[in-house]
């Protein structure tokens, strides 16, 4: 697997590329996070891990309507087993879990949240596909990758200014600091960088599915790590969203 940087490229972007990637970057990276950071301060965690354990689901529609993708069997069946074990993990069924009549807002800005990225995931594969159908050069991951979020810091640095930051990162502290540069690095960076990679190679239903491992690897390391306790329930959901992704890569797309 190969990561190259192309000026020659980006200079031979069309006007359809560029519109592409500033969606891509609207919605992948800004509108989802503020959607999911607003959200968070109108509903609890746990509601807002089980909405947006629906992305899954949401992006193989949006892909079967929009890109006319085939979803076989093995597709179906892998990613409802994907979408059930993340909301396993996600403690569904925890005693007293329940949506909260008060909790409508911050619930409906997580599933903008969810529906932002399900868009993300199918324009970025329409991206690829658009370009093959054309017969151009698919931008390289890399270039994609500085562009988006280059874009994402142009459309997010003037809402973050109107905040008025300085005094809130004057206070942080080294470990803060990490954690800010882990995000921005590998997070953001590194994990667009790989899902443009693998994008390029695959439906965007069979990608989105994949992102059922979010959840699980956060809970294992979780245990391993923070020595957290997971329940029998969410191990079983560990299992199905392995399972999920047995089905999928048995599929031939």
């Amino acid at each position: 697997m190969r990561f190259s940087f192309s000026f020659r490229l980006i200079r031979m972007a069309s006007a359809r590329d560029w519109v592409s990637l500033f969606f891509q970057a609207l919605l992948g990276i800004a509108l989802f996070r503020m959607f999911l950071l607003f959200g968070l301060e109108h509903t609890t965690a746990a509601e807002a891990g089980i909405l947006i354990g629906t992305t899954p689901a949401i992006t193989a529609v949006l892909a079967w309507l929009l890109l006319k993708e085939t979803m076989r069997a093995n597709h179906i069946f892998g990613i409802a087993s994907t979408v059930a074990g993340v909301l396993l993990i996600q403690n569904l069924f925890m005693p007293g879990l329940t949506f909260l009549p008060d909790h409508l807002i911050g619930n409906l800005l997580v599933l903008c949240a969810a529906a932002c990225e399900s868009l993300f995931n199918v324009s970025s594969r329409f991206a690829v596909v658009s370009a093959r159908s054309a017969e151009q050069h698919v931008m390289p991951s890399i270039s994609r990758t500085a562009i988006v979020c280059l874009i994402a810091l142009m459309l997010c640095i003037v809402p973050a200014c109107l905040e008025r930051p300085a005094g809130s990162l004057a206070a942080l502290g080294w470990r803060e600091w990490l954690t800010l540069i882990w995000y921005g690095v590998f997070v953001t960076a590194v994990s667009y960088l790989l899902w443009y990679k693998g994008i390029s190679r695959r439906m965007a239903s069979t990608a989105a599915a994949f992102s059922g491992m979010m959840p699980f690897t956060s809970m294992v390391l979780a245990v391993l790590i923070l020595g957290e306790q997971a329940s029998v329930l969410q191990w079983c959901g560990g299992l199905l969203v392995i399972f999920g992704m047995v089905l999928i890569g048995r599929a031939k797309e």
